[in-house]
């Protein structure tokens, strides 16, 4: 008895257990990498090298939890120089000022210029990042 083309059940076999690898490696990949979560805060500049922020309890803790922020996509090492405690109720928040040390490394910033402090929130699964995007807003 001769065997045609359509009833060959090897490649079918072989294509099935490519696929079942792919989705196994697809899945783990998704449960073990991890990527950074930003967050980004606002400045004003008060002196040379000092940046003073008002920041809520939740920024607050993530500028305690951090040595280093990425200013003008530079990594900078800063020191919390002055916790100036609650200085605003807005709502039910409470929003802190804090002044940090840091150099700029750029003369033409001055005195009151604003900028964007940009410090590392947490890390976060890959699989989380589809969830959120599978639910919505």
């Amino acid at each position: 008895m001769k065997v045609r083309n359509y009833e060959k059940k090897e490649l079918i076999t072989f294509l099935v257990l490519v696929v079942l690898i792919v989705e196994v490696i697809v899945i783990v990949f998704l449960n073990t990498f991890k990527i950074n979560e930003y967050s980004k805060i606002t400045g004003l500049v008060i002196k040379k090298d000092l940046v003073l922020v008002v920041v809520d309890k939740e920024e607050r803790k993530t500028v305690y939890s951090n040595k280093t922020l990425f200013f003008n996509d530079f990594k900078r090492k800063y020191k919390i120089i002055e916790d100036r405690g609650i200085v605003m109720h807005k709502g039910n928040k409470d929003y802190y000022q804090l002044v940090l040390k840091f150099p700029f490394k750029n003369k033409k910033i001055k005195t009151n210029d604003v900028m964007n402090l940009v410090f590392i929130k947490g890390r976060i699964l890959l699989i989380k990042i589809f969830k959120i995007i599978w639910e919505g807003d």
